[in-house]
């Protein structure tokens, strides 16, 4: 009986050894390996926009065609595929974070922290007045930033540089102004300008000693330089002061809503047909013409890329993008300057996965990237692109252009800036 009993357990003891064996072999139904599904490749992209604010005008379409031109990377191209260092063809989705900064200094301090402490690898910031809030940051944490608008001498001239401005800074597009003014002008006597300008503290410092200086060297009378506010609801007493002087011309920086203040106002005071007025390119679109009305018939401005009626692969797409992510908005020169800052922004992504891959992707490498372009092409929106690691500016040539009949009609060839900015750092 003993013998028996302890026969017994010893074959219990095997069974239970053998039960997973058993169930392995189909005994039991046994759990198959789930396979591993592939890890989504992504780069982070911060973006600090300003669809809201005192120029929200102007900055709400730059902001749109912006983020727009990454959305349509995503959803309409499946991400951004490139060709790894390996030879193999990749894709990766565009991580888009983004945070509305109002056009605020303040909060756009609060936006880039947040932003760079998520991880973002490059970042789009609105306006040179942000990115001068927080330059230091920006060089200390070598975050690549693209911003719209003017560059900003300080962010140019910081090493090493990781900022790149869309256009080249306020002296430098008054001195392209002037150029075609004086090319264009027939009289014996000096043509007399006179300028307004949006208050900021860079153009307070900037402004003031480069044009009338560069003025004179063309033989151009400046005639005076008037500040008015973000939030402009009357010009009469600026213009009167200029008015006073007899200028011929008097060239605004404004968004639309501030252009048709000051174009309104001119035509109430009796002087918008004696003097021909000019307006800055970030807020000459076609929402002056339709915030300004009959006053902004003869208005010329400053063109820095394609108009939106011009058929050309850069335009046409930007255009085709709007109406799918904004069907009843308008179509304006600034949206498409937006989308074609995101284009500027993607090419730089892309050639730095080409030349490191996606595991060895850092900021440096994009910001490296974005530094060495060479003749990048922008579907004929403006010529093409090669980046100075001196002084970093997408875009740096000019047309004007008059509204005729409530449309643009360019009235100049490409004029190239002559960057009275670059080496220059205010003091």
């Amino acid at each position: 009986m003993r013998k028996k009993n302890w026969l017994v357990m010893v074959l219990g003891a095997l069974l239970l050894i053998a039960s997973p064996l058993l169930a392995a072999c189909g005994g039991e139904e046994a759990t198959a390996p789930q396979p591993v599904a592939p890890v989504e490749k992504k780069v982070k992209v911060g973006l600090g926009l300003s669809v809201t604010g005192a120029l929200a005008s102007t900055t709400r379409p730059i902001s749109y065609g912006l983020w727009d031109y990454l959305k349509y990377v995503n959803d309409v191209q499946g991400g951004l595929t490139y060709t790894s260092p390996a030879g193999t063809q990749e894709t990766v989705t565009l991580d888009i974070k983004w945070e509305d900064m109002a056009y605020d200094p303040a909060r756009a301090v609060d936006t880039y922290r947040r932003l760079e402490a998520w991880g973002a690898q490059v970042m789009h910031l609105t306006a040179g007045s942000m990115v001068l809030t927080v330059l230091d940051s920006i060089t200390r944490d070598q975050v690549p930033v693209v911003y719209y608008g003017p560059i900003q001498p300080n962010s140019a001239a910081a090493r090493p540089a990781y900022t790149i401005g869309q256009f080249p800074g306020y002296s430098d597009e008054d001195a392209v102004f002037l150029d075609w003014v004086k090319a264009n002008w027939s009289e014996s006597r000096p043509p007399r300008v006179g300028f307004i300008n949006l208050e900021t503290a860079m153009a307070r410092v900037e402004l003031p000693g480069q044009v009338p200086a560069y003025a004179e060297s063309i033989g151009v009378e400046h005639v005076g330089q008037e500040w008015v506010p973000y939030a402009l609801t009357d010009a009469s007493v600026e213009l009167k002061r200029l008015a006073d002087k007899d200028p011929d011309f008097i060239f605004f920086a404004h968004v639309p809503s501030g252009a048709s203040v000051i174009l309104n106002d001119a035509v109430r005071m009796g002087i918008r047909d004696k003097i021909k007025f000019g307006q800055i390119f970030w807020g000459y679109s076609e929402a002056t013409i339709a915030t300004a009305g009959e006053a902004s018939e003869g208005l010329y401005g400053m063109v820095p890329a394609a108009l939106t009626t011009e058929d050309l692969p850069g335009v046409n797409l930007a255009r085709e993008t709007m109406l799918t992510y904004r069907p009843g908005d308008l179509f304006n020169s600034v949206y498409l300057q937006g989308f074609t800052l995101g284009r500027f922004m993607v090419e730089g992504i892309k050639k730095a996965l080409e030349t490191v891959g996606h595991e060895n992707l850092t900021r440096d490498a994009i910001n490296e990237a974005m530094f060495t372009t060479t003749n990048l092409d922008m579907g004929g929106v403006v010529p093409p692109v090669t980046i100075d690691r001196e002084f970093g500016i997408l875009a740096n040539n000019y047309r004007v252009a008059v509204v005729k009949d409530g449309k643009f009609e360019v009235v100049s060839d490409w004029m190239p800036s002559n960057n009275l900015l670059k080496g220059w750092v205010p003091d």
